[in-house]
């Protein structure tokens, strides 16, 4: 079978019963009316109390409903790293496994009314056809002026008309082109999805544009991701200062119209996905991004970042998602910290969804994503192969979350379907791995189980080391064996 199979059976809408909407607020307060706005659209039922300052305490509940999509509607001081992180550890906790075991986005705004008006604009798009454009605003280094252009993105086999914008410093090293921005960035407008990067802080991005440039313009009907550092952030954002020996660890506040987040909500995104503290190395959203565009929810494609995440914390021996408390004002000493465990890896629990997790902006496109992969029976065993195309291997394998020797792994990684005849895993193995024509060392299987949905899936993450100059697809073979019954 081949997992895009799945992709396409979960193309079917919610059904009344697997949402649960829940909120910080009363029925008295003007920020509820995005709470049953977005419960009367999903068919929720009553929107359900929920407290940001202790989110552990909605887990017996969780456990009770056990749901497939949950949205989170609360004002926008409540939101930061150390709710988007214990979130994140309550999501993996309703079962036994680690893995989170439901979609869910969080719903604010800077204010009631913008809050209610990015539910309105997730029901509205959620009625039409989503124009299969993109755009991509990203800071290009060095000098030679912005650039403003149509270029084809492709997604795999996938390919979308899109708009590129490219931002780059006036001296080739300081500053913005405002006029640049000005002129060109209401051109993202009417796109399906569009894409930010650069290095970014919560109210800006870099020699790119700032949360008040993006208010000026209209971003409906886009879903938006954004890679840049911080840019998730709504009003409460953790500052790390660092010092000759240590980490000082701040966190501190801006005003709603600085906040790069609540700007774009207020632009007519209709679902936002960046992080609130910096961003770990590699591409990852660059995936999540394509995974969207080849018909993935917006919950599970946050789902499969998440599982990454959780092979990551797995293959430094934990049993389960595990990042520390933001305490404002603390020290940590940089003496000891490993570059991947502390910093990458715990940065990657700071990446969040504002919008609807069951929110499917593109009709599913089975076996378009770069990485295929095929499972078929080997006696008892399970063959279980993937493949990465040759021009997505740097983006798709990268590896932010383990190192080779003194540089970075790279890697394969998804899950499979357990046929219900197979028994438990006993061992899993690389059997071959090669980038085209060479041979790659391999390095140990990070694999766990995950029950969803009534169905059993296998986690893997084979990794290897990277080659220089290497031509063709990434082809890495791994057999799963059942214990003896």
């Amino acid at each position: 079978m081949r997992l895009a199979a799945s992709l396409l059976a979960c193309a079917l809408p919610c059904f009344a019963g697997d949402y649960v909407v829940l909120t910080s607020v009363d029925s008295r307060d003007p920020w509820y009316a995005a709470a049953a706005a977005m419960a009367e659209f999903r068919k929720a039922g009553t929107p359900v109390a929920f407290d940001p300052a202790q989110p552990d305490t909605i887990l017996p509940k969780l456990k009770e409903l056990k749901p497939v999509h949950v949205a989170i509607v609360l004002r926008p001081e409540e939101l930061d790293i150390n709710l988007a992180r214990r979130f994140l550890r309550v999501a993996s906790q309703v079962d036994a496994d680690p893995f989170v075991d439901f979609g869910y986005g969080f719903i604010t705004g800077a204010t009631p009314e913008d809050a209610k008006a990015f539910v309105a604009n997730i029901v509205r798009v959620s009625s039409m056809e989503r124009p299969r454009t993109v755009g991509e605003a990203v800071v290009w280094g060095g000098d030679g002026g912005c650039v403003a252009d149509e270029q084809p993105y492709a997604a795999g086999t996938l390919k979308f008309a899109s708009r590129r914008l490219a931002f780059r410093a006036p001296d080739g090293k300081h500053g913005r082109d405002q006029a640049f921005i000005d002129a060109n960035l209401p051109s993202l407008g009417g796109r399906g999805a569009v894409m930010f990067g650069g290095h970014g802080m919560p109210w800006e991005i870099g020699t790119g544009p700032r949360a008040e440039d993006v208010a000026r313009v209209s971003l409906f009907p886009a879903v938006v991701f954004n890679y840049a550092c911080h840019t998730g952030v709504a009003l409460r954002w953790h500052n790390e200062t660092y010092e000759p020996d240590t980490i000082r660890h701040t966190i501190e506040a801006i005003a709603p119209e600085r906040s790069f987040a609540l700007s774009v909500i207020k632009a007519g995104a209709t679902g936002y996905v960046a992080y609130v503290n910096p961003r770990p190395a590699g591409p990852e959203l660059s995936i999540d991004f394509e995974r969207v565009l080849a018909g993935a929810s917006l919950g599970e494609s946050r789902r499969a970042d998440w599982a990454k995440v959780t092979l990551g914390y797995l293959g430094f021996g934990e049993k389960e998602i595990v990042p520390p408390a933001v305490v404002d004002g603390a020290r940590t000493p940089r003496n000891g910290l490993d570059a991947v465990r502390d910093l990458m890896l715990d940065g990657a629990t700071g990446g969040i969804l504002y919008g609807d997790p069951a929110l499917r902006p593109f009709a599913a496109s089975p076996g378009t994503l770069p990485q295929s992969v095929e499972v078929k029976p080997d006696g008892k065993n399970l063959r279980v192969t993937f493949r990465v195309s040759a021009d997505s291997a740097w983006v798709w394998c990268c590896d932010p979350f383990r190192k080779d020797g003194d540089g970075m792994a790279m890697k394969v990684c998804d899950r499979i379907e357990l046929p219900r005849a197979f028994g438990d895993p006993a061992s899993v193995e690389v059997e071959s791995a090669t980038w085209g024509k060479t041979a790659l060392k391999a390095l140990p299987v990070v694999a766990a189980e995950e029950q969803d949905q009534g169905k059993r899936w296998l986690h893997l993450k084979a990794g290897f080391s990277a080659v220089e100059r290497p031509s063709g697809d990434v082809l890495v073979v791994v057999v799963v064996k059942a214990k003896s019954r």
